[in-house]
Order: C-alpha cells, then sequence, then structure tokens
C-alpha cells in the first residue's frame, strides 16, 4: 500500500514490525496474539514477494525462534533455529537449538547497534515490493565482543549471528 510520503515498506521491514508485535504481545502474555504475528512472520518468509525471489535472513530466523519460543511453541522455534544454520553455517550453535528435544530454560537475545546510515539518490528508480536500488549503507558502529556473568561473576556463553547488513546489501544491490 501506497503511504502519503510515496514509501512503500520492504520485506525485511515488514517482517521486523511483525516480530515486534509478535514480541509485544507476548510480553503482555497475549499468546495467541503473539502466535498469530510469528505465523505471519514465518508465511512472509517462505514465500515469494516478487519475481526477484524469495526473502530469508539468519538473524530474522533466530528473532523468530525466539518469538516462537516465547508462545510456547519449541517445534516451531527448532524450524527456525535450523533454517538460520542452513542460511549461515557458522552458527553451529543454532543447529544445537534446533535438536534440543525441549526449550532452554532460559533464552536471552541482546540486541545491539546503532545500525548503518543510508544515502540514496531520490532520482533512482523503484521497485515498489523492495525499495530503492542501489542505496548506500554507512556503517556508524563499531564491532566488539560483548561478556555476560551471572550473579557469581561466572561467564555466560554468547553466540552471535551476522549483523543486519545482509538486509542492506542483499535486498539493495540485487
Amino acid at each position: 500500500m501506497e503511504t502519503p510520503e510515496g514509501y512503500y515498506a520492504s520485506e525485511h521491514e515488514i517482517i521486523w514490525l511483525h516480530l515486534l508485535l509478535s514480541w509485544g504481545y507476548s510480553m503482555r502474555n497475549e499468546r495467541e496474539k503473539a502466535y498469530v504475528e510469528a505465523k505471519i512472520c514465518a508465511n512472509l518468509l517462505s514465500n515469494e514477494w516478487s519475481d526477484e525471489g524469495r526473502f530469508d535472513d539468519p538473524f530474522i530466523r533466530i528473532l523468530l525462534a525466539a518469538m516462537w519460543t516465547m508462545c510456547g511453541e519449541w517445534e516451531e522455534a527448532q524450524v527456525d533455529f535450523r533454517a538460520a544454520y542452513k542460511l549461515d553455517k557458522s552458527m553451529q550453535w543454532a543447529n544445537t537449538l534446533g535438536d534440543m528435544k525441549k526449550a532452554p530454560d532460559k533464552l536471552i537475545i541482546i540486541l545491539g547497534g546503532p545500525g548503518p546510515v543510508p544515502e540514496w539518490d531520490p532520482d533512482l528508480k523503484s521497485n515498489p515490493i523492495r525499495g530503492y536500488r542501489e542505496i548506500k549503507f554507512h556503517p556508524r558502529g563499531i564491532k566488539s565482543n560483548l561478556v555476560l556473568k551471572d550473579k557469581n561473576n561466572y561467564n555466560i556463553n554468547l553466540y552471535l549471528t551476522p549483523d543486519s547488513s545482509y538486509w542492506y546489501n542483499a535486498i539493495y544491490k540485487r
């Protein structure tokens, strides 16, 4: 749908908004609504939106798995953990989670970073499904390792997903 500004949200933006809705409903303990939003995300990830193919991303799959876990749907979460691993083989930990018989007692997702700054030419042709092309993104943050310790000062193992640069590089450079 066109907005007054003429902006069309791209796949990852629409999926991200449904993830946020699922997360919000989960936090309000409205599991049925959270489940519906997670299901919408799963459907959007499994369908082709245009001739350019289907959008998929390991980071979004991890977030969706977290939403399924919050909804109490461990089998659905396993599917997305495995899908994340298939998209990025460096995430063996996601595959391990996907093979677990039951959900972990605690699954902590930490989001961080300022994200890139977009720079585009307003004269470029736009694709109403995927947004503008030839946009350049300039990273603003400096990546650093994150350390998490429990109350007894023991390190908690953290596993990183790829950053969201895939969204910008793959979607806008096709």
